[in-house]
């Protein structure tokens, strides 16, 4: 996986290296609580000013986040645009604008509106960075607690949307767990940019070689069942009692 690695490039690491163990070992839910983890430990990194743990922590919810996806059958990024684009075409969903003008958050999305013709993806907006890059020039003025917030807020309706089908099993809400998905990896992104954090240079480092970061096989077999702190191979020895600090349960 090169630093510039592309959206379908990772749906398809993902896709070979953890389907197997994820389709024996987890259910959609399961994923979805994976994604809540991962999240719910980069934004407390984030709180606790632990920034060296925030990309290993984001990456890994990432990968979380494409399994469920692939799950699904949903394409973040293709030829046509992908489901990124399709909800944040280089603009904000809301105003129409980048930077987003929005002062509050409107009921109904212009991208919504049949009357606003969407336009062709860039062939310069293919890797995972200039992704990252286009929710930076979106969002520009998100603080690091707001962008925070705003992604557990995210993943918690992510995991209602996916209760809700399991309940009903309509295409309705089978498109609210994709318009989800998508808020979900806008806010990683978010959190990641706030930080100062490159998120695919994360996701390089986290699955070295193209394996799982847990069993380093290209094709894994511990099904990564504990879900436990990453922390950077950057941060020496403070990594082990970083991840103790992060995992430790309790308030704070």
């Amino acid at each position: 996986m090169s630093p510039n690695v592309s959206f379908p490039t990772f749906q398809t690491f993902v896709r070979g290296c953890f389907g197997r163990v994820n389709g024996i070992n987890y259910s959609n839910s399961q994923l979805a609580s994976k994604i809540q983890r991962y999240a719910t430990i980069a934004t407390k990194a984030v709180r606790k000013e632990k920034i060296v743990a925030v990309g290993p922590n984001l990456a890994m919810c990432s990968a979380w986040v494409v399994a469920l996806a692939n799950n699904f059958d949903l394409v973040f990024d293709s030829d046509e645009g992908g489901a990124i684009w399709r909800r944040f075409p280089g603009v904000c969903p809301y105003c129409g604008t980048a930077p987003c003008s929005c002062k509050e958050r409107r009921s109904k999305r212009i991208t919504d509106d049949p009357e606003i013709k969407i336009g062709i993806k860039s062939d310069s907006l293919v890797s995972v960075k200039s992704f990252q890059r286009m929710f930076r020039e979106i969002y520009p003025a998100n603080g690091k607690i707001d962008t925070c917030l705003h992604l557990l807020e995210e993943v918690s309706e992510l995991m209602e949307a996916i209760q809700n089908y399991n309940s009903i099993h309509s295409l309705v809400e089978f498109d609210n767990i994709i318009e989800e998905l998508v808020d979900v990896v806008a806010n990683i992104y978010g959190v990641a940019s706030t930080c100062s954090i490159d998120l695919a240079d994360e996701l390089v480092s986290l699955f070295k070689d193209d394996c799982c970061p847990e069993c380093h096989l290209p094709t894994c077999r511990c099904g990564f069942t504990k879900a436990k702190p990453m922390c950077s191979t950057q941060a020496g020895n403070q990594s082990p009692q970083l991840a103790l600090e992060l995992d430790r349960k309790g308030p704070g």
